[in-house]
């Protein structure tokens, strides 16, 4: 098991930030921004993250092969656990563009502007869709 400040740093140097934007029919514009944590590294690393994660009250799943292209396994922490994980890194953790990017969006998602058309919008433009 790591320390929660050494958990902190595996997160800030290894973890990729994602945002997906899905369609969905059940929200009133037709897309669904879906906000995740990922980590790629062996197996039993991933399995020692996890154990750490789960005494700071963090859940995550571990798949054993990400895709039939990327055949290693990763780490996930998404939803509410996912929201609790970004409140324990560093704001000041600004020189890597995809943790601001993704601080902001999960600030707009807190605010309920991902669910207007003006947010997503703007979402879609940080991540370079539009």
């Amino acid at each position: 098991m790591f320390p929660k400040q050494t958990v902190i740093g595996i997160f800030v140097a290894k973890a990729v930030p994602q945002i997906k934007i899905n369609r969905s029919d059940s929200s009133r514009i037709g897309y669904a921004v879906v906000p995740s944590i990922l980590i790629r590294s062996n197996i039993k690393f991933l399995k020692d993250i996890k154990v750490s994660l789960s005494h700071l009250q963090i859940e995550s799943k571990i798949t054993d092969v990400e895709s039939n292209t990327r055949p290693s396994p990763l780490l996930v922490v998404s939803g509410e656990s996912m929201r609790t994980l970004n409140k324990l890194i560093p704001d000041f953790y600004s020189s890597n563009k995809d943790w601001q990017q993704f601080k902001i969006i999960l600030s707009m998602m807190e605010r309920k502007e991902h669910l207007t058309l003006n947010g997503l919008e703007t979402i879609m433009t940080m991540k370079g869709i539009l």
